[in-house]
């Protein structure tokens, strides 16, 4: 008899360990994520689910070819401007349609970490994400500077009919979209004084920002594969004006993460809570590579008398439940290395106790060539026992040509690449604590140490395998320590399970050869 398909939402993860800042499950093991972004950053925000297309949609056959490759997570688009496009006109319909989402993801096995994306905040500024009613500035002779100045001289143009400022005048031309050349334009005047609104809530805005999130998790919350609520992506640094210098101050990432984005951070924290406490909560610092200047995590701010108990009782809380969510794009401004950004991230999640995941990095195809730098961040990631989710699945209303199907192909043809990159062998749960893990590319062998901990069938350690992409002819699994078992739980999972109080096990996985070089080694041996 066929055993029963395995529930992989059975067992809640809504806690970060305080000894190793690892995202655990409600069973103690260490959990890991590979997945991909999905998000569609035009109106209506959300991709189509009802049927496949080669740029727009994620629906059953996208999932299945997640599930395929043993995709385990995926960064869903939930923008403000969506959930309130209007002001005091709250979208309940759009937050249910991107429930159906989620729901879907879990009828493949996919967690799910919500988003609220926003890219040089608003369409107005030739970004996303944020309404543009939200929109704050400063009037008169010393007041904020019209788009996109002072990063171009000429003030944007408007259409009667658009949000978007008009192509192909001075102010906008169209590589300023389709190329490198939008980032600059997060240090616009107009820009970095509606984020110093958003964040000092001026007129209001950041309540209704905090509304927007507390609604989308009452809807949200009882979602057996909800991972967690990512704020805001990518915040930008705060200003609120060039001219005033008391407050030009804000124009640094420092400045902007301990003190404006914080604080809105700890509002957020705060409403979610009331419809929420359980799920994690994913922060990211002001945009760049890596860290973050952070003093504490979100959701503890310090309370007028409590006492030294109460206060780090708060805080131990709030760090088992935030995950700092962060990027990796090298530019000339911040050439990093995979060394030199992991280092700093390794150091800044030690100082927080929080969790961390790598949630964006260019996992771009442009007709493979860009294997090597995604291949060199997978391999960084192993290094360092991080989840990722790289950038992003498809076009979904942004110039890129995504990674993992044929962009040009009315049904999911997987690109083949790119499916055994993205399908490497990983442990999915450990029943312990990680403490190496590498999978070698080029022969598909995996290797993996770890320090047993619990008994029982509970304490079982997940690794997941593609057999078509890596172990076409078989595998061969060993074990290193005392009273160690494995078995195959499903057609792309071992479970392996460990005496607890080993100082270390290891595992490893090597693919056979064909069948005539196994053949010809028996004959070999048989002689």
């Amino acid at each position: 008899m066929a055993a029963p398909p395995r529930d992989p939402h059975a067992i809640p993860i809504t806690s970060v360990s305080s000894s190793t800042n690892q995202i655990v499950d409600a069973h103690g093991r260490q959990r890991f994520f590979r997945g991909l972004n999905v998000v569609y950053k035009v109106a209506p925000f959300i991709p189509l689910i009802d049927r496949f297309d080669p740029h727009l949609s994620f629906n059953i056959d996208d999932l299945r070819v997640w599930n395929s490759l043993n995709l385990n997570v995926v960064r869903l688009n939930i923008p403000w401007a969506g959930v309130e496009p209007e002001r005091d006109k709250y979208d309940e319909e759009y937050i249910l349609k991107v429930r159906e989402l989620v729901r879907l993801c879990a009828k493949e096995g996919v967690w799910v970490v919500l988003d609220a994306h926003q890219d040089i905040y608003s369409e107005r500024f030739c970004g996303n994400g944020m309404p543009e009613w939200s929109i704050t500035r400063d009037e008169g002779y010393f007041g904020t500077w019209a788009f996109p100045r002072p990063i171009k001289p000429w003030p944007a143009q408007y259409g009667p009919d658009s949000k978007f400022p008009l192509i192909g005048t001075p102010a906008i031309k169209e590589y300023d979209l389709t190329g490198e050349n939008w980032g600059p334009f997060y240090a616009s005047d107009a820009c970095t004084r509606a984020f110093w609104g958003l964040y000092t809530n001026q007129n209001g805005i950041r309540d209704h920002f905090v509304e927007s999130w507390r609604r989308v998790a009452v809807a949200m919350k009882d979602e057996p594969n909800l991972l967690g609520y990512t704020i805001v992506n990518e915040p930008a640094v705060s200003a609120r004006t060039f001219l005033r210098w008391p407050y030009n101050f804000f124009f640094n990432k420092v400045a902007t993460e301990r003190g404006h984005l914080l604080d809105m951070y700890d509002a957020v924290t705060a409403a979610i809570r009331t419809a929420d406490p359980e799920h994690l909560i994913f922060f990211e610092p002001a945009c760049g590579n890596s860290g973050g200047h952070f003093p504490r995590p979100p959701g503890c701010p310090p309370v007028k008398g409590e006492s030294k108990q109460e206060r780090e009782k708060r805080v131990e809380v709030a760090k088992s439940k935030s995950v700092l969510s962060w990027h990796y794009y090298p530019t000339p401004l911040e050439p990093d290395t995979w060394v030199a950004v992991f280092k700093r991230r390794d150091g800044q999640v030690r100082k927080l106790g929080c969790g961390a995941m790598l949630t964006e990095f260019d996992t771009g195809f442009d007709d493979g060539k860009k294997h090597d730098h995604v291949l060199g961040t997978f391999e960084a990631c192993d290094r360092h026992l991080i989840s990722w989710i790289g950038w992003q699945y498809k076009m979904s209303g942004c110039p890129t040509d995504g990674c993992l199907v044929d962009h040009e192909a009315p049904a999911p043809v997987i690109r083949p690449l790119y499916a055994k990159l993205f399908s490497r062998t990983y442990a999915s749960a450990v029943a312990g604590e990680l403490k190496y893990l590498h999978h070698d590319y080029a022969t598909s062998a995996f290797s993996m140490h770890y320090i047993p901990q619990g008994s029982g069938d509970d304490a079982i350690t997940e690794i997941k395998f593609s057999t078509e992409w890596h172990y076409p002819h078989g595998f061969e699994v060993k074990l290193e320590g005392e009273g160690m078992r494995w078995e195959k739980l499903d057609e792309q999972t071992i479970g392996v399970w460990a005496k607890e109080g080993q100082e270390i096990v290891k595992v490893s996985i090597d693919a056979k050869p064909p069948l005539d070089v196994q053949e010809a080694e028996a004959s070999t041996e048989v002689r």
